[in-house]
């Protein structure tokens, strides 16, 4: 039973991964559509352990535009975990540089990561979810969050994660989530 539960906790934490590098993605392209001057270099913001500059910029419950939220990486909760999740991403984002060459190079990585991912777990074009049932998905619980306004997160990282992200972010996350085609292309978040 226990090895069943930490094989839940994986997943969900691949899922919550997944979400940080669409908080990536995001960012990096709000940086090659706009010429952004950030208060903290560039590698700090896409760190591992996270960046969070919204809750210093809250307005009556309102966020600033110039709000940069990126969760941090639940695998570095865990040494062991994180040994892992570095050999098979040895490279992290710390080299970036205030270059739209450099911003470009990672945004693509951003999305490359989410397309693995998506296939790690299984949400993919003829594909099911790796035998975790539907109900117990985070797609599901940010589903019915979205519907009933009610937070069911079964876990720390994930209340940590998702604890001031507005509705609208969460329902772009789960469409790119559900996206089942086999070949994705880089999907432009900012409109």
């Amino acid at each position: 039973m226990v090895e069943v539960a930490k094989e839940f906790e994986m997943y969900r934490k691949l899922e919550v991964a997944l979400f940080r590098y669409y908080k990536i993605a995001e960012f990096l392209e709000m940086c090659l559509k706009f010429n952004i001057k950030t208060q903290d270099p560039l590698n700090v913001i896409l760190s591992s352990e996270g960046y969070d500059n919204s809750s210093s910029r809250i307005t009556k419950g309102e966020f600033f535009n110039e709000s940069i939220y990126i969760p941090f990486n639940p695998f570095y909760l865990n040494h062991e975990e994180k040994r892992i999740w570095r050999q098979i991403y040895p490279n992290d984002f710390s080299g970036i540089e205030n270059t739209k060459e450099s911003i470009k190079k990672y945004h693509q990585e951003a999305w490359k990561r989410i397309i693995e991912i998506k296939w790690w777990i299984g949400a993919r074009e003829d594909t099911r979810f790796c035998g975790i049932k539907k109900e117990s998905r985070l797609t599901t619980v940010l589903e019915n969050y979205l519907r009933t306004g009610i937070k069911e997160f079964r876990y720390d990282f994930e209340h940590a994660v998702f604890r001031n992200v507005d509705k609208e972010t969460i329902k772009k996350f789960v469409n790119i989530v559900k996206d089942k085609r086999k070949h994705i292309k880089i999907v432009w978040l900012l409109k």
